[in-house]
């Protein structure tokens, strides 16, 4: 179900595009948050991925106004 769930939301995300490239949907950026987001939350666990995806929204939030 939560898989379903994931390949709808993508779905969705790609019909409200208006021009489709591979690069848009799927850069090197989007792949380099998915490995941090692994490593910070711990390898080899369920809920370390989210605990990773958690954690990078906030630090990105708390410190958007700091600029690069």
């Amino acid at each position: 179900m939560l898989a379903g769930f994931g390949c709808g939301a993508g779905g969705l995300t790609l019909a409200n595009t208006r021009f489709i490239q591979p690069q848009s949907i799927l850069g090197v950026q989007w792949l380099a948050y998915l490995i941090f987001m692994g490593l910070v939350g711990g390898l080899g666990t369920f809920e370390g991925p989210i605990i990773g995806a958690i954690l990078f929204f906030v630090i990105q939030y708390e410190f958007a106004d700091l600029g690069a």
